[in-house]
């Protein structure tokens, strides 16, 4: 079972997990965005916009990622990646593998 956190941290920084219809009045058919200014995570409540159980998560993987890259890009001293976390393709790409990646990890008894 892979469940959402209600919050997590980014460089000692606390990033909320939100779920406020009223932010999505404008733009109903979004899954989710990241607000790094207000340090959080919007996840569409609407369970219609999701289709399937594992597109929930998947959102949430986008928008993490989203903070990732934002926070790397900021911190990365080569080439000017830090417009990184607004390149939406890469961000999906990336996320979609962390998902796959994440809930399809088998465990044997005998790793720790």
């Amino acid at each position: 079972m892979h469940i959402i956190p209600s919050r997590f941290k980014l460089f000692g920084r606390t990033i909320e997990v939100v779920w406020e219809a009223e932010n999505f009045i404008e733009k109903p058919e979004c899954s989710g965005f990241a607000s790094y200014r207000r340090g959080c995570i919007e996840l569409n409540p609407n369970p219609v916009i999701y289709g399937k159980p594992e597109q929930k998560l998947q959102s949430f993987y986008h928008e993490l990622m989203h903070f990732i890259f934002y926070h790397a890009g900021s911190s990365y001293k080569g080439i000017d990646h830090s417009l990184m976390h607004q390149d939406e393709e890469f961000v999906d790409l990336c996320s979609n593998l962390l998902h796959q990646a994440l809930v399809t990890m088998e465990f044997d008894d005998a790793t720790s």
